[in-house]
């Protein structure tokens, strides 16, 4: 869509304006009618309506309106420069008004703001259809890729022209497609990136097996024993305290005494299996 080009402000009659008010086109809610009308008694009519060359309001339908009940007689208008699609093409003037809609109202309902922009979408997406179509059927250029026009024509078809439909509204592609799955009913995908708020299961400790155990005292084991043997420790030996020498004598006769009880469990299952 290229942009309109506006002409200079002028005082306009409210008698000579014809409204132009798309059913789609969501009323004001009762605080929004109730700050427009304390908008326009406290500082006056001062935002101009956008009129098209036939004198039908394109934007501020409803800001004329109230102007209309507070009594005014003439409102600013800006009239968009003589413009055949915006003053025949009702399609073209239903467009214009949900892109205002979208860009000038802050519209919190989703399932509304969804309705918007999925005709929006129905909109721009036929009219790329009719071109697409116009040049297919009378097109000599050979230079036309035309499988890749068919191919472009099917995708229309089949999904509409998400990518313009956002740059027209003023959103993202994802926000457009989520809003025409809604309107097939399709049920929406699940966020993988919100934080569940169930609470998980606390995982139990893996118990290690007895060779792990085994492995492990090994390990140790052969420590000790590089130590014990060191040439660096004889020769430091006398600077190691009682204590440690005691402490150290009871943790092999603890781990001598748990070897025990390992030799009495495992001698039965070996006679078993020997057996």
């Amino acid at each position: 869509m290229r942009p309109f080009e506006l002409e200079a402000e002028q005082i306009v009659p409210l008698s000579s304006l014809k409204f132009k008010h798309f059913s789609i086109i969501p009323a004001l809610t009762e605080d929004e009618r109730a700050q427009l009308v304390n908008a326009i008694q406290e500082d006056g009519y001062i935002d101009p309506i956008l009129i098209n060359a036939s004198g039908e309001i394109m934007d501020g339908n409803n800001r004329a309106q109230v102007a209309q009940e507070l009594g005014y007689q003439n409102i600013p208008a800006k009239s968009l420069k003589a413009h055949p699609e915006l003053d025949e093409d009702e399609e073209m003037k239903e467009k214009f008004q949900i892109r205002r809609c979208l860009a000038g109202r802050n519209i919190r309902d989703i399932a509304t703001k969804d309705k918007l922009l999925v005709r929006l979408s129905e909109l721009v997406t036929k009219r790329k259809i009719q071109e697409l179509e116009t040049i297919t059927s009378g097109s000599n250029d050979r230079q036309t890729d035309e499988a890749t026009r068919k191919r472009t024509l099917q995708a229309l078809k089949n999904h509409g022209d998400v990518k313009e439909t956002a740059k027209i509204a003023g959103v993202s592609k994802s926000t457009v497609a989520r809003a025409k799955k809604a309107a097939r009913g399709e049920p929406k995908q699940k966020d993988y990136h919100k934080k569940s708020t169930s609470v998980r299961p606390t995982p139990e400790p893996k118990i290690p097996s007895i060779d792990d155990v085994c492995s492990e005292i090994e390990s140790h084991l052969l420590k000790i024993a590089s130590i014990l043997t060191s040439k660096k420790l004889k020769e430091n030996f006398q600077y190691v305290s009682p204590e440690m020498v005691g402490r150290l004598g009871n943790a092999l006769a603890l781990f001598w005494q748990g070897m025990k009880q390992y030799q009495n469990i495992l001698d039965p299952k070996r006679k078993l299996l020997e057996g």
